[in-house]
């Protein structure tokens, strides 16, 4: 029966992780010795260690791998809410924004005013504006309304 998919790539697959070439060939000699390719004093003869230090470089990684695969929390890490001061700064930038927006607003009102007063008449109701016409007739005249 033939094998189907990729051929397994063993501990080659150490090349491609990130680290030292020192720290490369220390988890490649411990899966080496894992695999049966390597006995421990070949290991720690190749690293230029003692067999002890071997061992403890073994247990180092094995409890490390260990520690990484423990599973985690499910789901995303609770937010905390933001401190007091935080909270205020957020307050007062919207506070401020508000009282720019009123700032601009009442300076475009007092342009219009300014600039323009005869709109702004033109827009009294018609009843306002026979009294305004009839009291500057009668002022013309010489007369009181």
């Amino acid at each position: 029966m033939a094998k189907r998919g990729r051929p397994p790539l063993g501990v080659s697959l150490i090349d491609r992780l990130a680290g030292s070439e020192q720290e490369k060939r220390r988890l490649r000699a411990v899966f080496e010795t894992m695999g049966g390719e390597l006995t421990i004093p070949q290991a720690a003869s190749a690293l230029g260690i003692e067999e002890s230090r071997f061992h403890e470089i073994r247990r180092e990684a094995l409890q490390a791998a260990l520690d990484a695969l423990a599973p985690g929390l499910p789901g995303r890490p609770p937010q905390s809410p933001p401190p007091p001061e935080q909270q205020e700064i957020v307050e007062l930038r919207a506070k401020l924004a508000r009282a720019e927006a009123e700032l601009v607003a009442a300076r475009l009102q007092t342009e219009l005013l300014l600039g323009a007063p005869r709109i702004f008449r033109s827009a009294q109701p018609a009843s306002d504006q026979k009294k305004n016409r009839a009291s500057k007739r009668s002022r013309r005249k010489g007369r009181r309304p």
